[in-house]
Formats: C-alpha cells, structure tokens, sequence
C-alpha cells in the first residue's frame, strides 16, 4: 500500500436526479485525484475530510483512513 497524507480538498454538490457529487483531493506531492461519488459516498468522504484527524489515501485499493501518523 501507498498512503498519502491528504493535503486539501474540494466538494461540489451536483443538483440534479442522481444525486451525485464531486470531491477532489490533492496530496504532498501536489498530485491530484477527482471522484464522482454516489450520494453515499459523497457524504462519507466529505465527513472524513471534515473531521480533526489528519486523512490518508491509499492509492492501490483507494481507501480512505483518518489517523493522526501514517497507517502501516
């Protein structure tokens, strides 16, 4: 696995019948990545993003994790 410490985010709703919405997230190395999630996912994300722990990236199963030091 290669965690990257997530280093800022954006959201955007989308207001439309699929209720979708956009996150992108930037890292470290000023390399970025963009999702279109479903409404669930949308949320979840955005609450991890949004919490007081530090949020890591796992860019080989693309996996979320909010720890306070680099998962293992």
């Amino acid at each position: 696995m290669s965690w990257k410490k997530v280093t800022d985010y954006w959201a955007e709703w989308k207001i439309e019948e699929d209720r979708r919405g956009n996150i992108g997230i930037s890292f470290v190395d000023d390399q970025r990545v963009f999702y279109d999630l479903s409404h669930e996912n949308f949320i979840t994300i955005l609450n991890l993003l949004q919490g007081d722990k530090p949020v890591w990236f796992d860019d080989v199963d693309e996996s979320f994790k909010a720890s306070g030091q680099e998962p293992k």
